[in-house]
């Protein structure tokens, strides 16, 4: 199979790419990177810097590479927001180039969102409210913009499904009828170095660590 990997989040389609590859399949993975975190990616078609320079630099990477973009069995995007995240509504236009001329194309719910905020804000311990206390500081979700939602509400009409990583982003799109069933995070295993528990007066330690 021909897949065409879009966008980065905290390595899931890095991890993805190499699985897939293992199975046979050809595999393109076009990200950013996801920032300073610096996944690999076989294509970069973001920067994370803003001028007039990287600007045009986001604007014509895609362009550049139009003719790698096409003809995959399955196109499955980390978000709805791929494409030159400085000029938004060029991000739909292209994703809508893509549809046509690819079979399938998927977006992935992960991250944050309009309709994940939307989805679960209510929960009894919804993220939601921490986050804009403590990260946003009461200030208002960016994801709640009319801009934001329109685009990723758009992308979301046009898509042929919707793949949640976990239970909270199934929740997110629980009434949309393209919402698929959870498939998990990937997992590169080759890199988990097994270690016995440690056990301190008697009770196992678990560390969560947030990103």
């Amino acid at each position: 199979m021909k897949i065409l990997l879009l966008g980065e989040f905290s390595g899931v389609h890095a991890n993805l790419a190499k699985g897939l590859r293992f199975f046979g399949n050809e595999v393109l993975l076009a990200a950013d990177g996801d920032g300073y975190r610096n996944f690999e990616t076989d294509i970069s078609i973001n920067t994370n810097a803003l001028n007039l320079k990287t600007l045009r630099e986001d604007f014509m990477n895609p362009i550049r590479y139009i003719d790698r973009f096409k003809g995959y069995d399955v196109v499955q995007l980390i978000s709805p927001f791929i494409f030159n995240k400085k000029i938004p509504f060029y991000n739909n236009l292209f994703l809508r180039y893509l549809k046509n001329h690819n079979k399938k194309i998927f977006l992935i719910s992960a991250g944050c969102g309009y309709k994940y905020n939307e989805g679960n804000k209510n929960l009894q311990y919804s993220p939601c409210s921490g986050c804009l206390k403590f990260d946003k500081k009461d200030a208002a979700c960016p994801y709640l913009k009319p801009y934001t939602k329109y685009i990723a509400s758009d992308v979301e009409s046009f898509v042929d499904g919707i793949i949640p990583l976990a239970y909270e982003y199934h929740n997110a799109y629980l009434n949309n009828a393209k919402n698929k069933p959870i498939i998990s995070y990937p997992i590169d295993t080759d890199k988990l170095v097994y270690k016995e528990n440690v056990v301190i007066n008697g009770s196992v330690t678990f560390f969560h660590g947030l990103n």
